[in-house]
């Protein structure tokens, strides 16, 4: 998975995991599951595709999040790169260029209304409009609609079954669509620490943003 591609959905995470919006049936019911979810891990499968379904990168690992705060994205196919956020830092590291990216967590917040990880009770509908579509089966769905045209992200789809994350689907400013499918999801169990903590290899190039 590319840097950018992988930089995608740790903002997405950010958007959702503290989400927090005005009274409507559909936003109340985010809420709801949301609120509830404390800790995740799961597997996950990528797929990235352009405007003709063509597809363009495939990956796949394990993920983990702890609220608030901590992420970790763990890409093992094709190639390992990892993306962790420790409550201070965001660490990215690409085995294959043998180069860990850092950066200050606080000043990625700052950059972006989206970085809200960090537990925030900031009510998101300022920036989204959040509607149920469709169900099918026991799947349910919501629709998260940016409202500013400088958004990063033109669509986002949250998929849920019995209140676990099913799916994301992340239609970006370029036509294209980001997919990951969650698989063996487990929700509120205790996490250590050592998931989210990151030490660099020897020789590894440290480049600070």
């Amino acid at each position: 998975m590319h840097k950018l591609s992988l930089k995608k959905i740790f903002l997405l995470v950010m958007v959702i995991l503290p989400l927090s919006v005005w009274a409507s049936p559909a936003s109340e019911q985010l809420t709801t599951i949301l609120t509830n979810l404390h800790t995740m891990q799961a597997q996950f499968n990528q797929v990235v595709q352009d405007g003709h379904g063509q597809i363009l990168q495939q990956s796949s690992g394990q993920m983990a999040l702890s609220r608030p705060g901590k992420f970790r994205w763990d890409t093992q196919k094709p190639s390992h790169q990892l993306l962790i956020a420790d409550g201070q830092k965001i660490w990215f590291y690409d085995q294959e260029l043998q180069q860990v990216t850092l950066q200050n967590q606080h000043k990625a917040h700052s950059s972006s209304p989206a970085m809200l990880l960090d537990g925030s009770t900031t009510s998101l509908t300022k920036d989204f409009i959040v509607n149920s579509v469709a169900n099918s089966g026991s799947v349910q769905t919501y629709k998260l609609t940016p409202r500013s045209k400088n958004s990063l992200f033109q669509l986002v789809y949250l998929s849920f079954k019995q209140n676990q994350l099913q799916q994301m689907r992340l239609l970006d400013n370029l036509g294209q669509e980001t997919i990951v499918n969650f698989s063996q999801v487990k929700t509120n169990a205790s996490l250590g620490n050592n998931l989210f903590r990151f030490v660099a290899p020897k020789g590894v190039d440290v480049v600070t943003q």
